[in-house]
């Protein structure tokens, strides 16, 4: 653990914004594909294990600020490959998208053929992606430019996969099935297919959902269709999702799960002492948030190719709102990290912060579009909640 924040600072300490592709000024200027997010979250069944752990990553919205025009689904595979360094963060252009593994992106010389052989698209024909990797519950929705009669035709004329196809109406859906829950055939192993697993493909008109259980299948018909809720009902997430969308924005990455008090960060001994920082242990110096009820991250590239993110909160009421605005700005300003000897405000410069009735938001700058996601992932103190606030 120790390190890794320092490692990213020199990843991200150049005072020169990367440069932005041709067309990003007008691109910039159009709202990001928000429309397009709540048409994901109306597909995503609403669930506690879903809520933990969801990705929204706007491709399109990637190229566009970009300058890129997705390559034709015919196109060869150099011209398939060329836009992946620029979108992957391999490229100084302080765009880094990270969807899951079933969006069809490909890295060998036969993936693009594999994914169009066995699902009827691949990463050049994806728009948008939202995803959950909380198990059980693990599910991807992918909206793009191929249609229900592409995805069925290569399902049913695979010739790896169409003999064990079972395809099973549902509602008014329908799922392309390999298999029981959990079926493996190590010996047909693709790069669509990693670790040769079955799964379950459920067409959608315009956007295919994929699962290794069949309950989840299921769920994502049910919510399509209204019969169960999905996170398109659920306030706090789709008002999250409105309340941290800009111009640029192309990622967003939403979090019901609990943050943790600072004397759970240090019972779960995520540092080492032997660094000569004590953690959790010493942070009654460090401002912490009142609990919320869930949080969002974003990426966003701004009209000058600076790299930017916003944090949101939905809170229970509008006072707590109000008191993490003034809680934020102090943990941006003057708050540590419980891992190494540095002040957020080394990593992070704040732009705005605002409070719209339950939401509050606040908007950095950073050297890296990852960050904020990062320091989450390490349960550091810049997400530390109050146990008294609960």
């Amino acid at each position: 653990m120790v390190g890794v924040i320092m490692v990213l600072v020199a990843c991200t300490g150049s005072s020169t914004p990367p440069t932005a592709g041709a067309g990003l000024d007008s691109a910039i200027d159009a709202a990001p594909a928000d429309g397009a997010y709540h048409e994901l979250l109306a597909m995503m069944p609403d669930t506690p294990e879903i809520r933990r752990s969801l990705t929204i990553t706007d491709v399109a919205s990637a190229r566009a600020v970009l300058g890129l025009v997705a390559p034709p689904t015919d196109a060869g595979l150099p011209e398939r490959f060329s836009e992946f360094p620029q979108l992957f963060g391999q490229a100084d252009t302080g765009v880094s998208v990270s969807p899951s593994g079933r969006v069809g992106v490909a890295t060998g010389t036969d993936d693009i053929a594999t994914w169009a052989t066995e699902f009827g698209y691949s990463f050049v024909d994806v728009d948008q992606e939202i995803y959950s990797d909380s198990a059980p519950g693990t599910a991807s929705i992918v909206q793009g430019r191929f249609t229900d009669e592409r995805i069925l035709d290569a399902a049913r004329t695979d010739p790896a996969w169409s003999p064990d196809l079972d395809e099973r109406t549902y509602g008014d859906g329908l799922i392309l099935a390999w298999g029981d829950d959990g079926f493996r055939d190590p010996t047909r192993v693709t790069s669509a297919r990693p670790n040769g697993e079955g799964g379950r493909l459920v067409p959608l008109d315009g956007a295919v959902a994929w699962s290794l259980e069949q309950a989840t299948a299921e769920a994502v018909i049910d919510a399509a269709a209204g019969v169960v809720p999905s996170l398109d009902d659920n306030a706090d997430i789709a008002g999250l999702v409105d309340a941290v969308t800009e111009s640029g924005t192309y990622e967003v990455f939403v979090s019901a799960a609990a943050l943790p008090t600072p004397a759970e960060a240090a019972a779960a001994d995520l540092f080492e002492p032997d660094t000569g920082n004590e953690g959790p242990r010493e942070a009654a110096d460090n401002p912490v948030l009142v609990p919320p009820a869930a949080m969002a991250i974003t990426k966003t590239l701004g009209p000058d190719g600076e790299i930017r993110a916003a944090l949101g909160l939905a809170h229970r009421d509008e006072g707590d709102a109000e008191t993490n605005a003034e809680r934020l700005r102090a943990i941006f300003e003057t708050g540590r990290s419980w891992y190494e000897p540095v002040e957020w405000s080394t990593f992070f410069d704040v732009r705005d912060i605002t409070t719209t009735g339950r939401f509050t938001v606040i908007r950095v700058e950073s050297g890296d579009p990852g960050l904020l996601r990062v320091i989450w992932e390490q349960r550091d103190s810049l997400f530390a909640v109050s146990a008294d606030d609960g």
